[in-house]
């Protein structure tokens, strides 16, 4: 995955999962927590799907319409995100981070290019590329 490029992307807390390890740290400190996931991607997504009965809040930020548009059309992505939404998992769609603030070197809140601020313990980054569709 990508590492952001926004300001405050050195903040504690703030993870590309690229390992079990990543995935099991991520998990523990994310109980009871709330949790900003970048992505709406299949990494994206998973991470949302697992999280919602462990984390406080799930919340997705996305630069599309829908999840997976590019891959299964915007009709599968609204029915996807509808099932996520049942689930408790807030979606920021077509927009993206321009800040992540923090308080005593951790996360605090992230700050949406929309201009919304959501309060997050954790950030998980499941931006980058993937494969398009032939």
């Amino acid at each position: 995955p990508k590492a952001l490029s926004c300001k405050g992307k050195e903040v504690e807390n703030v993870f590309n999962i690229r390992t079990p390890e990543d995935a099991n740290r991520v998990v523990k400190l994310a109980t009871s927590k709330n949790v900003v996931i970048v992505g709406a991607s299949f990494l994206g997504m998973e991470v949302a799907a697992y999280l919602t009965e462990r984390a406080h809040s799930v919340s997705v930020v996305e630069l599309e319409e829908v999840p997976f548009k590019k891959f299964f059309g915007e009709r599968v992505g609204r029915a996807v995100m509808k099932m996520f939404e049942n689930n408790r998992v807030k979606f920021y769609m077509q927009t993206e981070v321009s800040e992540l603030r923090e308080q005593e070197g951790k996360l605090k809140e992230v700050v949406l290019k929309s201009g919304k601020v959501l309060r997050a313990d954790v950030c998980v980054i499941g931006i980058g590329k993937g494969t398009s569709p032939q």
